[in-house]
């Protein structure tokens, strides 16, 4: 039994079955209130495009949003998951615990939910002609026509956005906050199809940012979008093998040169819970000690 002052982190080696939550002495809120301020962001937030002038275009995006985000997702995942069974080797080969499918796509659902909320107001402001955070003529971009300034530009932002996702992680690891992140960790071995299985508040918390295309300094901070969005599918692709629960070699041998997170990397984050908050650069966790050691079956935690 390893035990920190958050997590309480047990394994039965005889049945190969893990624990890993919150002591019950220091649990915020309790499930019931979690999960009514989940629903309260859905239902909220999907009935706030009453307020718009064209409430049909707005749910129209809205929901046109939501299916494209479950299809790619989901056919992603499913290819993720064949791709690792094929070439890929198993992190925790050790353990007997069945996948959990049906949990992880409805979660996955309403993580998806959340994000098409979010994204349908800036969709909606650029449907009707109103200025957003990105442009599509790359001279129209705030570092000008020059495509080495467009990236240099982009990656300082990335940064700052990838420090405040390890920070997010953190905090939804601390005593108050884990009931929103704890059902996440219920899944101590993932498949693809749990990468984006968080609740709508740890979705609002990671994906809120999308809102920042609404407030108008975003009419001074233009991003050239084909650039982004190339940024986007990556990290959604690296998110699904992240939590596939296999390794593939060469994939595993070339992402921590780049600092960049891996299967293995994050595969320790669900199974000890402790360490190994990073969510696309490892960088975080070498500079701010929450661990850089990869997966290894034989390697006895410390837990801090």
């Amino acid at each position: 039994e390893f035990q920190n002052n958050s997590f309480k982190f047990e394994r039965n080696t005889a049945k190969h079955t893990y624990n890993c939550s919150p002591k019950k002495s220091m649990r915020g809120l309790t499930r019931f209130q979690a999960e009514f301020i989940n629903w309260s962001i859905l239902i909220g937030g999907s009935a706030s495009g009453i307020f718009v002038s064209n409430k049909a275009q707005f749910y129209e995006g809205m929901l046109n949003i939501l299916g494209l985000l479950i299809i790619s997702v989901n056919t992603g995942a499913l290819l993720t998951y064949i791709l690792c069974k094929i070439f890929g080797k198993r992190i925790q080969s050790y353990k007997e615990e069945k996948p959990r499918w049906a949990f992880e796509i409805w979660e996955t659902f309403r993580c998806l939910w959340t994000i098409s909320i979010l994204t349908a107001w800036p969709y909606y402001r650029y449907k009707n002609g109103d200025l957003t955070a990105y442009v599509w003529d790359i001279e129209e971009s705030t570092p000008g026509s020059g495509i080495l300034a467009n990236v240099i530009y982009f990656f300082i932002a990335f940064l700052f956005i990838d420090f405040y996702t390890y920070w997010k992680h953190r905090l939804l690891h601390h005593k108050k906050m884990f009931c929103f992140h704890s059902q996440h960790h219920s899944i101590h071995d993932p498949t693809p199809f749990g990468g984006f299985a968080v609740c709508p508040v740890e979705a609002v918390l990671t994906f809120g940012l999308i809102l920042f295309q609404c407030i108008p300094i975003a009419n001074e901070l233009k991003f050239y979008f084909p650039l982004h969005s190339s940024l986007i599918l990556f990290q959604v692709i690296l998110n699904l093998y992240l939590h596939a629960g296999y390794v593939i070699a060469p994939i595993e041998a070339l992402l921590p040169k780049l600092f960049i997170n891996t299967s293995a990397h994050h595969n320790v984050h669900h199974e000890k819970g402790n360490k190994h908050f990073s969510e696309l650069l490892t960088l975080w966790d070498y500079i701010c000690g929450t661990g850089a050691t990869y997966y290894n079956p034989n390697q006895k935690v410390k837990c801090y």
